[in-house]
């Protein structure tokens, strides 16, 4: 058993995930509901990437699936991805009390932030640039907003 098993395992047992699990009702964005059927619904897919990943990415990427939402019923509503009471740093700080690693723990804070951007640059033709350069873990889909943003203004 690999340490990003082991971690995985900690996470599943662990009482303070298990409570959130039933959380969630159907809406924009999480059709399937609770925690626990979107976390089924990720796994099914993970499931058939696996024979393409390394042991150690299948289960880093299952630590995500685990944690990334998992702390919405506490979270307050409304609040930036950075403030403490999101579900993204509660997210972060459950994580960060099984695991160190900074790149797991990252992605857990900021896993919404480029379908935000995205969704921003959808309904207004532009996005925060100012909010991207503050996430140097965005530079990958820096790329893709600005070439969307090109083939927009080249529109007739």
């Amino acid at each position: 058993m690999n340490e990003f098993e082991k971690i995985c395992n900690a996470i599943v047992s662990d009482p303070r995930y298990q409570r959130n699990l039933d959380w969630g009702e159907p809406r924009s964005g999480h059709a399937e509901g609770t925690i626990r059927a979107r976390i089924a619904e990720i796994e099914r897919n993970l499931e058939v990437l696996r024979p393409k990943l390394s042991a150690a990415d299948y289960w880093k990427l299952k630590i995500l699936i685990h944690t990334h939402d998992s702390f919405k019923r506490e979270a307050r509503r409304g609040v930036a991805i950075t403030a403490p009471e999101s579900h993204a740093s509660l997210a972060r700080a459950f994580l960060g009390s099984l695991c160190d690693d900074p790149d797991l723990l990252a992605m857990v804070q900021y896993h919404d932030e480029p379908f935000a951007l995205w969704q921003q640059f959808d309904a207004k033709g532009k996005f925060s640039e100012q909010r991207l350069a503050g996430n140097s873990r965005l530079e990958s889909f820096s790329g893709i907003l600005h070439c969307r943003q090109l083939h927009t203004r080249e529109k007739p």
